[in-house]
Formats: C-alpha cells, structure tokens, sequence
C-alpha cells in the first residue's frame, strides 16, 4: 500500500504542477520544511544518515519533483545536509494504523536554505499555496467495494493523508453520505464517469477533484483521474501492477 500512495502522488503532483498555473483558489501549506525520520537510535551516524534522508524529502516537496533527488547538484548537497537545519528533535511513537512505533527524529530545515538549492540548480520551487484536491477513491478488495475515507478505510486512509503531507499536497476526502449518494454512486467512481463525480463535488468548494480506484490481488491494478473544477477533464493515469 505504501508503494500504491507514492505512485498516486507522484502522478497527482505531476498534474497538479501543470494546472496549478490557472487556479485561483489554493491554501498555504504548512511545515514544508519540515520531515520526520525514523532513527534506530540516538547515536550520531543516525542522525547525520536522518538529515540527509530528510534533506532529500523536503527538497521534493518543496519542488514538487520526485526527481531533483537524483540530480548530481543535490546528492553533493545532501553530504552536508546538516548546514540546513535550523533545529531537530526526538520523538518516541506508539504503533498507529499506518505507522510504526519508534524512535523518530523530527528537522526544521532552514527554508531560504533550500529554496537557494533549488535556485542555484534551475530547479523548480513550488509555491506554498496549493489547490486542496477533493478524493473519490474506490477502493476493492476481493467482492467488495468501498469508498475510502476515514470512517469506511482507516488504514488506507491514514498512509494515503500521510504521503499526503509528506509531498505537501492538502487533501479532502468526500463523505459519501447521503447528500453525496443523491448525486454520485459507487459504481461512477469505480467507472470513472466524471459528470457525477463533479455534480457531487460542488458541495465541497475545492478546485481540484481527483477520482481514483485501486484493486487489491489477485489482479492489481490502480487507476486515477483528475479534474479541476474549472476545466473539463486534465489528465488520466492508469498503472498496472501495485
């Protein structure tokens, strides 16, 4: 599941850089320059190997781009992750639904610091306001079917905000209540009928909407469509394989 989000998010991200440009309605997101890693202890080669994973995760949030992290400029910068930070901290976690207990270290980075990283290597710097995208996400397992949201799919819920955060990207999962299910079935999700969807969406007052539906084994597969709500359709991804 872990690998599914990160691929949703690395095509999600992909679209929304190109339609980010005619949106208005964005909201600032928080803690971009932050990231919290886990640590096997509290030694200095785990600190030192956390800033610099940590280093790497911010400067593709920030940029938007999963691939400045294989930029020559960035890995040498990277050695030296530990000019950047501004502070760092520990912190113990109990076992959640969709993280591990641990040791985790958490860093603030120094944000001029990496937006002049990103500069100095015509890397892209994405700005903080970014449109908040409204999820439809089917979900299969088996014979069943079911929207995901935090009451319906806690779990897939969880990782999928997480990842979320972790790429900068702000989330609002629909309800499908029964005002919802007035306008928009399961089964239009799972088709992937945008006219529904968009009708059911208006309720929520996001610009961007994005529809998607994973199929757990035996034959996986996951597929995504995203919409803004001030344009026809922008974009179709499908992948196989999870």
């Amino acid at each position: 599941m872990k690998k599914s989000a990160q691929a949703l998010y690395t095509l999600l991200v992909a679209a929304l850089l190109m339609m980010t440009a005619g949106l208005v309605q964005a909201a600032q997101v928080k803690g971009l320059y932050q990231a919290s890693v886990p640590v096997e202890d509290r030694s200095d080669a785990q600190r030192k190997r956390a800033v610099a994973e940590g280093f790497v995760e911010v400067l593709v949030r920030v940029s938007g781009d999963s691939s400045v992290a294989f930029q020559e400029a960035v890995q040498a910068a990277q050695g030296n992750a530990e000019r950047y930070v501004v502070q760092y901290g520990y912190e113990t976690r109990s076992e959640t639904v969709a993280g591990s207990a641990g040791v985790y270290l958490n860093i603030q980075f120094d944000a001029n610091g990496i937006n002049n990283v990103l500069r100095r290597n015509s890397l892209p710097l994405w700005s903080a306001n970014r449109p908040r995208i409204l999820v439809w996400m089917a979900w299969e397992q088996g014979l069943d079917r079911e929207l995901v949201n935090s009451n319906s799919m806690p779990g897939p819920f969880q990782m999928l905000q997480d990842e979320a955060r972790r790429r900068g990207v702000s989330l609002r999962f629909a309800d499908f209540d029964a005002d919802d299910q007035a306008l928009v079935s399961l089964g239009d999700i799972w088709g992937m009928f945008p006219e529904p969807v968009m009708a059911a969406s208006q309720r929520y007052q996001t610009p961007v909407v994005l529809m998607a539906k994973v199929r757990n084994p035996p034959r996986p597969f996951r597929s995504m469509r995203c919409c803004s709500s001030t344009a026809s359709l922008c974009g179709l991804r499908w992948l196989a394989g999870m």
